[in-house]
């Protein structure tokens, strides 16, 4: 309620007052109940438009695109295979079905397991529709290095890989030291220059001594063959 003057005699009256009291005239002023309504449906624009914007920048709110949000982004869908492209893949592997626990090895055909013959290769295991991959590097000859890291370049990027966990074996006239591990991201990329490269020199450095060798060319065939069979077996992308 406010005090506003009669437009006939001057007096100050309320302006919810239907006449003057002192000469009954008609109190000037007032907001009408269209007028008010008008003014807060323009208040409800306006605070809509400062709340709807980021504090900072003033650009939509993240809420409403989901996709603005890299936390909300949407993944991009694994390639669906083929049965014909799936049969493709996995008729170059070897697979042998562990009877006890019942997982799956898939390995190249060309790949040997023999421990007495220098190895650079990738095999794949499969169990309860869970996929991954292994990563062997394997030296054989007449003496020990007991390396404990990978050097590798190739085509001029130089890689590096820790070893502190080989194993050993002495068999007839020679002996073995080898790496098996799991895949991660950084042996990934090791592995996948070297499948794509021209070239690819290994250094098994050891102890004392480091051993050389460059990676063939049957090798990076047969990691591309079972990167292939582990994306049609569901395997993740890194």
């Amino acid at each position: 309620m406010a005090l506003v003057k009669c437009k006939e005699c001057g007096s100050e009256v309320s302006s919810e007052a239907k006449v003057c009291l002192k000469c009954g005239a008609k109190p000037q002023g007032g907001i009408g109940i269209l007028a008010k309504l008008v003014m807060g449906v323009i208040g409800l624009l306006i605070l809509g438009s400062v709340f709807g914007r980021s504090p900072s920048t003033g650009t939509r709110d993240a809420r409403t695109t989901p996709t603005e949000n890299s936390s909300l982004a949407s993944v991009a869908p694994a390639k669906v295979y083929s049965e014909k492209e799936r049969a493709t893949a996995l008729a170059k592997m070897s697979v042998k079905t562990d009877k006890v626990e019942g997982d799956k090895w898939y390995r190249d055909r060309s790949t040997s397991e023999s421990i007495d013959r220098n190895a650079f290769y990738i095999y794949a295991g499969e169990k309860e529709s869970q996929v991954w991959l292994r990563f062997v590097v394997r030296y054989s000859s007449s003496d020990w290095i007991f390396f404990d890291r990978i050097i590798v370049n190739a085509d001029g990027d130089t890689f590096e890989f820790s070893a502190p966990s080989t194993q050993q074996h002495v068999g007839d006239g020679y002996v073995s030291e080898w790496l098996d591990v799991s895949v991660d991201d950084a042996s990934y990329r090791l592995i996948n220059a070297v499948a794509h490269s021209k070239k690819a020199t290994i250094r098994l450095k050891g102890r004392q001594f480091d051993k050389d060798r460059e990676i063939t060319a049957s090798e990076k065939k047969a990691i591309l063959n079972v990167l292939e069979a582990y994306r049609v077996l569901g395997g993740k992308t890194f």
